[in-house]
């Protein structure tokens, strides 16, 4: 028998095959559903529960706004579960251990995603014709699959009160809508599967976790809430927002080091002022009007306060660095204070420092009241950036 006639007769042999694998899927697929009806679970009692089984997966964090507190992310569910209705042997139906039926011909647990804000149902269709092209997978034991992908909204409760190292917990909740007593959900995982998950610029997941409590209301209802613990990734707001309040705020202590006589004094501490004004402008934009304010917030507003201290405590050692000597004469004990260090003999009777001809001047306590604001007011801002850091940052 030559090499043509062996091909040919495994063509003649390999036909009939394929006509008879179709058939066998054609019989198991009528066989099926055949006495199967989508409206009841697939239990012979009625007494028996369908434990469903979750796997959640976060394929990327599309966004996520702590102003309005909504979390967009394009996720999948994987649901199993055991059909006890549509079960054959393989070895009458040509060894078949696999078939896929239409989401619209067989039971699917009802769930939905309780605290979504637009789609909540965990099925996700654009249209009719996506409808068709969801199958639910079936093994020979039983053993039913099915999967869902598609991008949803929830709502998330903001806490920007370690702002900009705040985390945010955001919740995934899974209700049934049937009763307890018929479809309970399950899942072997302890959270959130994210080891594929394209993070967003902005935020990443810490961490996830799961808790199974039932709804308790006049029925009972199976209930599974996922928490996504969402944190923001620093290093922007960090270079941008509070690294330049930190420059400002030191550089804002500069005024101290001009010349008392120079009239950029007033014109740059009153500069100040209006940065720190802009910049408390820009956090206003950035975080959620909420009565919890952010430690940032609030010591960008005590900046704001010591700025306009220093305004005026500028304008107050101007007003006394002008006063004429001749109209104005300083106190005995000013002129004391002022001229100690001048003097030889520091253990002499405070009457004879009085009699000194050369007594201070305005001029003198102008400086001398400037050099005690420049020290009080750096002592009492390094204060401020030690606390807020470790505040914002445990």
């Amino acid at each position: 028998m030559t090499v043509f006639h062996s091909l040919l007769i495994l063509i003649v042999i390999a036909i009939p095959c394929r006509s008879m694998n179709y058939q066998f899927a054609r019989r198991l697929y009528d066989t099926a559903l055949s006495n199967y009806t989508r409206h009841v679970k697939p239990r012979q009692l009625s007494a028996d529960v369908v434990n469903v089984n979750v796997e959640f997966n976060i394929n990327a964090v599309i966004d996520y706004d702590e102003k309005s507190g909504v979390f967009i992310f394009q996720g999948k569910f994987k649901l199993t579960w055991w059909d006890e209705m549509i079960m054959w042997n393989k070895s009458d139906h040509g060894y078949i251990d696999m078939v896929q039926l239409s989401i619209h011909d067989v039971w699917v647990p009802k769930i939905v995603i309780g605290n979504s804000i637009s789609y909540h149902s965990i099925y996700k269709f654009d249209n009719y014709f996506d409808s068709k092209m969801i199958y639910v997978t079936y093994l020979e034991n039983g053993a039913a699959s099915i999967s869902s992908s598609g991008v949803w909204e929830t709502s998330c409760n903001s806490d920007v009160s370690k702002f900009p190292f705040d985390v945010h917990d955001c919740v995934v909740q899974l209700d049934a809508l049937e009763p307890m007593r018929d479809i309970q959900l399950i899942s072997k995982s302890k959270g959130v599967s994210i080891n594929s998950t394209s993070m967003h610029s902005e935020f990443k997941i810490k961490e996830t976790s799961l808790t199974s409590e039932p709804l308790h209301a006049d029925i009972t209802w199976s209930q599974l809430t996922y928490t996504i613990k969402l944190e923001r990734k620093p290093l922007f707001m960090m270079m941008n927002l509070v690294v330049p309040v930190y420059i400002i705020s030191l550089a804002n202590l500069l005024v101290f080091l001009l010349p008392l006589d120079s009239s950029d004094r007033v014109a740059f501490s009153v500069t100040m002022l209006l940065t720190f004004t802009v910049f408390m402008t820009m956090v206003t934009d950035e975080l959620p009007a909420t009565d919890k304010l952010s430690h940032f917030n609030t010591f960008l507003l005590l900046q704001l306060v010591f700025s306009t201290v220093i305004t005026v405590c500028v304008l107050f050692i101007h007003y006394i660095y002008r006063k004429e000597d001749e109209t104005c004469a300083t106190p005995k004990w000013v002129d004391w204070i002022t001229n100690w260090k001048s003097k030889e003999n520091m253990v002499e009777p405070l009457e004879k420092h009085f009699e000194v001809e050369n007594k201070s001047t305005w001029k003198k306590i102008a400086r001398m009241v400037n050099k005690v604001l420049l020290v009080t007011f750096s002592i009492v801002i390094l204060a401020e950036f030690a606390y807020f850091y470790c505040v914002i940052s445990v």
